[in-house]
């Protein structure tokens, strides 16, 4: 496990994406894939960021209602389209994310290995059946919390 943790924290060290969106996109997939587990670790890892635990809080309404804007919107729309059908993307998705951010070929890479990285950790986390042991209220944790809806 100790590579691909290195590589996420390279992947989120990473000029094009940084730490903050990398957590937002591992917050959505974690919802998405609806594992509390993971979910709550990287909520925790962001409300470090943000500040707290509300600030984390209104993100995660935000996603679940579709009211996230600008480059997190654009960012996070694609990683869930990537992990829900990695077919539906298209040349226009990626050129969006070419022209109004300057991705490079290098960041795509990030990107897809990112979702495909914390899909693999929840998928584990929900196999192992991994009890919540975060600072993040558990409560809100719960992808039912959220009426997650894409």
């Amino acid at each position: 496990m100790m590579p691909v943790y290195d590589a996420r924290v390279a992947i989120a060290r990473h000029r094009e994406i940084g730490p903050e969106l990398f957590t937002k996109i591992a917050i959505a997939v974690s919802m998405a894939n609806e594992c509390r587990y993971c979910t709550g670790a990287y909520a925790s890892l962001l409300s470090g960021r943000l500040g707290d635990d509300e600030a984390v809080r209104e993100f995660q309404t935000s996603l679940a209602r579709g009211d996230l804007s600008g480059r997190e919107a654009d960012f996070v729309d694609f990683a869930l389209t990537l992990l829900e059908d990695p077919h539906e993307l298209t040349d226009e998705d990626f050129a969006s994310l070419r022209d109004a951010y300057g991705l490079t070929d290098r960041g795509f890479v990030g990107l897809f290995y990112a979702v495909n990285i914390v899909s693999g950790y929840n998928r584990i986390t929900i196999g192992f059946d991994l009890e919540y042991d975060h600072s993040y209220p558990k409560r809100w944790a719960d992808p039912d919390a959220h009426e997650w809806q894409r």
